[in-house]
C-alpha cells in the first residue's frame, strides 16, 4: 500500500478532528488532499458531476436532492476529505477524470489513504428498459464503508 509506520499509524487510527468540514471545489486541490489524507488518515470521497449535458444534469441533480440531502449521509460525510468537480472543465479537471476513468456523471470514488486509484460507487440502478432508479441511502452507504478503510466501519 505504500505507507509509512506513521502513515499507517494514522490511517489505522485517522485524526477525525483535523479532517475539514467543507467541500472542496477545484481540481487542483486533489494533490492538497492526498497531502492531508496522510496527515489524517481520512478517505478521500471524489464526486464527478456533469450539468452541460442534460440527462446526466438530471440525474447528479436527483443524486444530490435524494442522497446529499439525507442526514444520514451528510453525518457520515464529516468523516470525508471531500472534492466535488464539475464536469467539463479544465486541463486539470479532464486530468481527474481521466485517472479516475469517471466516464458518465454522476461519479462518486472513494480513495483509501496510500491508494492512487479510487473505488467507484454505483448511486443509480439501472434495469433495461427502465428509468435509472437512486441507490437507497442506506444502502450506498454500507458501499461507503466497504470501499472505505476498516476504521469507517463503526462511524455511522
Amino acid at each position: 500500500m505504500g505507507l509509512t509506520p506513521e502513515q499507517q499509524a494514522v490511517y489505522d487510527a485517522p485524526r477525525w478532528d483535523d479532517v475539514p468540514a467543507k467541500w472542496f471545489g477545484n481540481a487542483k486541490d486533489h494533490d492538497e488532499l492526498v497531502e492531508l489524507q496522510k496527515k489524517t488518515g481520512a478517505c478521500l470521497l471524489v464526486y464527478f458531476k456533469n450539468f452541460a449535458v442534460p440527462n446526466e444534469k438530471g440525474l447528479c441533480s436527483w443524486f444530490e436532492k435524494s442522497i446529499t440531502t439525507d442526514i444520514k449521509w451528510r453525518k457520515a460525510m464529516k468523516y470525508y476529505l471531500k472534492l466535488e468537480i464539475n464536469v467539463p472543465g479544465t486541463s486539470a479537471v479532464e486530468e481527474l477524470v481521466a485517472r479516475y476513468r469517471a466516464g458518465k456523471t454522476p461519479a462518486l470514488f472513494v480513495v483509501r489513504p496510500g491508494s492512487t486509484q479510487g473505488t467507484r460507487l454505483q448511486v443509480f440502478k439501472y434495469s433495461p428498459g427502465m428509468r435509472p432508479e437512486p441507490i437507497e441511502t442506506e444502502v450506498l452507504l454500507e458501499a461507503l464503508k466497504t470501499a472505505s478503510t476498516p476504521a469507517y466501519q463503526t462511524l455511522f
